[in-house]
């Protein structure tokens, strides 16, 4: 669904190819949500999480490019997350659209679910119902953009959740409908790919199913990706966050990390949720004393926004001086390369895919499609053309 709102920014005529905008935007929102919310009443421990998280993402995301939209949806779900500790019945209604937004970007953020349960009390309920009519527009709001990620669903699959299979109505009912077994087969490669079992470096006797049974895929995981990704961060966030109040929002963190580490154990899907867990243990079980005031928040804050600066003008300055497909040639524009020279590969099945003549020079994104770097099989199912990796 995001890549329509990146659409808007995307106007080539006028060789206008902004379309990371949108991205920005989030990003921003958080940050300045954190910025604007520092008061010098709040709670000290809510007040110093507000100022090392502010550094924090300012210093570490200062490329947002380079994970598509996994961290949008993520960056979504911390300022949903910090709106329910302000505890402020009437953002409820802000809550919901933010919380479908971050659903309509990537569905793997539903994993956040866990933690709205805190919402489900008698007093919100109550006050949702009777303030329906005050909140109407974003309430519309909220149900369209819902219906849309249903009716695109719809269009795409034949499912009215694709990640819920027993929302499809299947080729049987529909034409271009998409059968639930292999939606479930693809599920199950994603799961796959998330537990590194196609970058495994030990366990490669290991079928995909024994792979993923029984945990025997946390060895190979924590080797090529805890210890790449995941480890460096909870350093740093060891050191930064240091206190939480709620024990429950503690318990549900933990639940919500739990179903993120059993299914799709990547950093790019999941380290919203590492925060959230994070933040609550040390807000629980500690309780930092130290005074931390308005003007030390700002001092804190526009470090981190130099730093952020200094770290995106160095790496513009560095491409600018490359010579190769990654140098700037159109600054601040992103970089239309020519047609890449493919050529043609034909499967044993007598189908056809692309390839770059030059693998070592050459991109899918500017080639003849379908394309890939890989050697692949194709099958025909129905009106649709199933590629599989080999």
């Amino acid at each position: 669904m995001f890549v329509y709102i990146q659409t808007l920014f995307f106007f080539p005529y006028f060789e206008f190819n902004s379309f990371h905008i949108p991205s920005f935007l989030i990003f921003t929102s958080l940050v300045g949500y954190l910025f604007t919310t520092f008061r010098s009443k709040n709670k000290i421990s809510l007040n110093f999480l507000k100022a090392l998280l502010s550094f924090f993402l300012l210093v570490k995301f200062s490329r947002l490019s380079e994970s598509g939209y996994d961290f949008i949806g993520q960056f979504l779900l911390i300022l949903i997350f910090f709106i329910i500790i302000n505890k402020k019945k009437e953002d409820i209604f802000i809550i919901i659209y933010l919380s479908i937004f971050a659903f309509a970007i990537k569905a793997n953020n539903l994993i956040f679910l866990f933690i709205l349960i805190i919402l489900f009390n008698k007093k919100n309920i109550i006050f949702f119902f009777s303030s329906l009519k005050k909140n109407y527009l974003i309430l519309f709001v909220s149900i369209f953009l819902l219906a849309s990620i249903i009716f695109n669903s719809f269009l795409n699959t034949g499912c009215l959740l694709y990640f819920f299979p027993k929302s499809c109505f299947g080729d049987s009912l529909i034409f271009w409908g998409i059968n639930p077994t292999d939606l479930m087969t693809f599920f199950d490669n994603v799961e796959l790919w998330a537990k590194g079992y196609h970058r495994r470096i030990i366990g490669l006797e290991l079928t995909p199913e024994n792979y993923s049974s029984n945990f025997n895929w946390v060895k190979n995981w924590i080797l090529i990706h805890f210890f790449y990704k995941i480890n460096e961060f909870l350093i740093i966030l060891l050191l930064l966050f240091l206190l939480f109040i709620f024990f429950f929002i503690f318990f549900l963190s933990l639940v919500t990390l739990f179903f993120w580490f059993i299914k799709v154990p990547q950093f790019r899907f999941g380290f919203a949720y590492i925060l959230f867990f994070c933040m609550t243990f040390f807000l629980l079980f500690f309780r930092l004393k130290a005074f931390l005031n308005k003007r030390n928040f700002f001092i804190l804050f526009f470090v981190a926004l130099f730093l952020f600066n200094i770290f995106n003008i160095q790496r513009i300055i560095s491409h600018l001086k490359l010579d190769s497909n990654y140098r700037f040639e159109n600054f601040p524009w992103i970089n239309i390369l020519p047609r890449t020279v493919s050529v043609e590969v034909f499967t044993k099945k007598g189908f056809k895919y692309y390839k770059p003549e030059k693998l070592e020079e050459g991109f899918c994104f500017n080639s003849k499609t379908p394309c890939s770097l890989n050697n692949l099989e194709i099958t025909n199912y129905k009106n649709y053309r199933i590629f599989k990796k080999i």
